[in-house]
């Protein structure tokens, strides 16, 4: 789109347009990375293996917990919470590919999340292909 309005004589535009598309692309990853946190909070609790990962640190919100697959090999899970012990569930075939248990209105939540990031980012692709044909 930036080189279609420098080409229509709009260099002014240019600035709109980059800014736009910066957004666009920021919104897009997150938009990527809530989706796939929101599969896999949905996914892993009823065809992976729930573990209980233990606290590594005492003290303070922000915890790195450990927990052992089926094979024997030690993984850390991140986690705002206070617990000592939470239960997390992690894929059998990808032992590091890991997902706290929460409850189904925060998962719910995280799912809708993402389809406003989405609607969000669908949104300012629309419109930068209004301005494209503007110009």
């Amino acid at each position: 789109m930036s080189l279609l309005v420098v080409i229509n004589g709009q260099p002014a535009a240019l600035i709109l347009a980059a800014l736009i598309g910066a957004i666009t692309l920021i919104l897009n990853i997150i938009s990527a990375y809530t989706l796939e946190r929101g599969y896999l909070m949905w996914r892993l609790p009823r065809h992976g293996t729930t573990v209980t990962a233990v606290r590594t640190r005492p003290g303070g919100k922000a915890g790195t917990y450990r927990y052992t697959d089926h094979s024997g090999t030690s993984h850390l899970h991140h986690r705002q919470a206070y617990a000592p012990e939470i239960k997390i569930s992690y894929d059998p075939n990808a032992p590091g590919t890991n997902v706290g248990i929460y409850p189904a209105p925060v998962r719910l939540l995280v799912a809708l999340s993402s389809l406003l990031l989405w609607a969000a980012t669908t949104g300012l692709i629309r419109l930068m292909i209004h301005i494209g044909r503007t110009i």
